[in-house]
């Protein structure tokens, strides 16, 4: 599993952890990352 931190533009980190095969923006979405419109 890969940890990837999105970042909001305030500042404000969120790591997640994402499975092999699942890209940067599902991650994104199936954790509701703020700020991401999918």
């Amino acid at each position: 599993m890969a940890k990837i931190t999105y970042i909001e533009h305030d500042g404000t980190e969120h790591a997640i952890d994402v499975k092999p095969g699942q890209s940067v923006m599902e991650g994104a979405v199936k954790h509701n990352v703020p700020g991401i419109d999918a």
